[in-house]
């Protein structure tokens, strides 16, 4: 069995849902050295009880027992104890990759608790991510399910995704320590991509990474076919669906996303740019009376079927 773990040796992913953070896992977890497991969830939790803990030493409840700092050790023991349990039952094994796209909203606490510790931090193309989040909710609608509100209309996956960014990006002027991996250059240009990547988490380069057939996460968790299937799962690095984005978003959705979207410095490379200004006023006013009326005519008949229920009960 393995020594003790360091959280050091912790990698975590994470990146606006739908921006290629499955694949940036499954290229890392080839390493012979990583082990890579379906996605954990539960990071986000962990930070949210070590923030209530903060807040009782900050305001006093708990400080005669635990400092700020202790309570960051504290949290960075049980993240390492936690991930030990498995790797320190796989020989040869020196690191572990946890991906859940949600991870990049909490890469501002983990830079405080694990300062050393490698934040792999995935973006892609806004527009892109939403033609992606759309589908997905689409999925949810034909199997009678309640999809994520983030995939139900394009302002909601942009405001998603400028949440996750946001987050991101205050963690990125933190620390050094975090490593931005644009998913067209993995696709594009995989092996020198990969190269920087696993150079920055300093590990040597292995050429298997790039088939990628190393890393076979069996597990399917429920829920997971919405967004991607056994077969897509496997599939070999490809830019096959780079531009497909451009066939599946509406003028309007293709303006909106320009519009919303938060326009950090990263993302200069995607040219987000508008149609000028007086055809940008028809699109705008045409979208929103479109939507403004799907709204309505969503809310009336809710509020209809409230009152048929009501009367039948």
């Amino acid at each position: 069995m393995n020594n003790f773990l360091s959280a050091d040796n912790i990698i975590f992913i994470g990146g606006a849902p739908r921006s290629g953070t499955t694949l940036v896992q499954r290229i890392i977890a080839s390493h012979s050295q990583v082990y890579g497991g379906p996605e954990f969830d539960l990071i986000p939790k962990i930070i949210e009880l070590r923030n209530i803990f903060l807040s009782s030493v900050e305001n006093g409840r708990i400080n005669k027992y635990l400092s700020k700092d202790d309570v960051n050790d504290l949290f960075s023991y049980f993240l390492a104890k936690t991930f030990n349990y498995k790797i320190g039952r796989i020989p040869h094994k020196t690191h572990i990759s946890e991906k859940t796209p949600i991870n990049i909203t909490v890469f501002p606490e983990l830079v405080e608790i694990i300062p050393h510790s490698h934040l792999v931090f995935v973006l892609r193309d806004p527009r892109a991510i939403v033609a992606s989040m759309l589908k997905v909710g689409d999925r949810y609608k034909i199997d009678g399910k309640i999809p994520p509100f983030f995939t139900r209309n394009v302002r909601s996956a942009v405001q998603y995704i400028n949440e996750c960014w946001d987050a991101g990006h205050t963690a990125l002027d933190k620390c050094q320590n975090i490593h931005l991996v644009y998913y067209e250059d993995v696709v594009t240009s995989p092996l020198e991509s990969i190269t920087k990547l696993v150079t920055q988490l300093e590990l040597p380069f292995e050429k298997n990474m790039l088939d990628i057939k190393a890393y076979d996460m069996s597990e399917f968790k429920s829920g997971e076919q919405f967004w991607y299937s056994q077969e897509k799962l496997r599939a070999p690095i490809s830019d096959e669906y780079l531009e497909a984005w451009q066939q599946q978003l509406t003028s309007y959705e293709k303006f909106i996303v320009n519009r919303r979207i938060l326009h950090f410095h990263t993302i200069t490379r995607y040219n987000l740019t508008n149609p000028a200004s007086f055809t940008k006023y028809v699109i705008e006013s045409i979208g929103y009376t479109t939507w403004f009326i799907r709204y309505r005519i969503r809310a009336i008949l809710i509020k209809l079927g409230k009152s048929v229920y009501r009367k039948l009960s």
